[in-house]
């Protein structure tokens, strides 16, 4: 009987640990970091480092809005784009609002996968996201939200994001900034 009792709590602790090792961490479900780091000797073109830079972004879906968060355990929305831009030697400012600062906007047609939206507050900058796609109807978008963490979504669909939208800034403009060079 007692031998019967043990299997039944290990079984238990196992089924346990295999769910946390599932659901319990942000993991990212692409390649390790190397595999999108740019080098001296093998750059991307633009439209490669912008679907490479979504797709990376897409890994981390579901992780967990952290206040002030800047890695896997948990971003906030500047932390997030920051962590994501990070591996492709894309400098990024601490703040959605710094990351907006002195950046020109672009027009909504003019928008493409990869670009950054912000939003803001009585005139202050107070989020950003990532374009992943961007259409007449649809403007879809990652980012770390308070309420449900990094998820995508078409942001044209929700009165309070179509509302609070400042700019789109194109990111050749971060490119051009942090000298990364595009075939």
């Amino acid at each position: 009987m007692k031998t019967t009792t043990l299997y039944s709590v290990l079984l238990k602790w196992a089924g346990f640990c295999c769910l946390f090792l599932l659901f319990g961490q942000c993991q990212p479900a692409r390649p390790s970091l190397q595999a999108y780091r740019l080098n001296k000797s093998a750059h991307l073109n633009e439209e490669q480092l912008r679907a490479e830079l979504v797709n990376y972004a897409r890994s981390f879906i579901g992780c967990k809005y952290k206040r002030a968060g800047k890695d896997k355990s948990g971003f906030d929305c500047s932390g997030f784009v920051t962590f994501v831009c990070n591996p492709f030697k894309i400098s990024m400012a601490a703040s959605a609002h710094e990351q907006a600062f002195n950046i020109p906007g672009i027009q909504a047609e003019e928008a493409m996968k990869g670009d950054l939206v912000f939003f803001s507050n009585q005139n202050k900058i107070v989020h950003v996201g990532i374009i992943t796609e961007s259409k007449k109807d649809r403007l879809m978008l990652i980012h770390s939200t308070s309420s449900r963490g990094v998820i995508e979504e078409n942001i044209l669909k929700s009165d309070y994001w179509v509302r609070r939208m400042n700019k789109i800034c194109s990111l050749n403009n971060y490119l051009r900034q942090t000298a990364v060079s595009l075939k």
